[in-house]
């Protein structure tokens, strides 16, 4: 019994550094993103979401908040959130003030919930993710857009005009 006791009591005492970890970060400085995205050859995810957007809840709670809170995509992906109904402050890729909704509108966001894979620079690697598509695959969807965004980054350069023949 001490034993279950004791597990509870570190169950839930580890209960908010979950929760916490869980959350989404918001976009505030994409120039040190993209910095970081370059020193760990990462894509940036950037999900544009509107505050009064049902869906947008939904695909945060339902795939990217679990994604994030398993550890699992730490080395494959970096996360931010651009509220497209905000005025948040936030640094664009070349360190210009900006805020959420007119980034979002410079990247033609007008529909939520919207994910762009986006290199260290700021430019789109695959094909974004609009709407909530089919539950059931929108998982497999997302997955696949990070893991393409990814390969893309990491795949290898030919220096075929540079290669001299012997």
């Amino acid at each position: 019994m001490r034993r279950v006791v004791v597990a509870l009591l570190l169950w839930l005492a580890a209960g908010p550094a979950i929760a916490l970890a869980a959350e989404l970060p918001v976009a505030a400085d994409l120039r040190m993103d993209g910095d970081q995205a370059r020193r760990e050859r990462l894509p940036i995810l950037v999900f544009f979401a509107s505050h009064s957007c049902p869906y947008c809840y939904e695909v945060e709670e339902l795939y990217l908040k679990p994604r994030l809170a398993s550890g699992e995509y730490r080395d494959k992906v970096i996360m931010r959130v651009v509220y497209t109904d905000g005025a948040l402050p936030l640094r664009d890729f070349r360190d210009r003030r900006t805020d959420h909704g007119a980034f979002a509108r410079r990247y033609g966001v007008s529909f939520t919930p919207t994910i762009k894979m986006l290199d260290a620079d700021g430019v789109e690697l695959v094909p974004g993710l609009v709407g909530l598509t089919t539950r059931d695959f929108y998982g497999a969807y997302l997955d696949e857009a990070i893991g393409s965004a990814l390969t893309k980054l990491r795949a290898p350069t030919t220096l075929s005009g540079l290669q001299k023949r012997f």
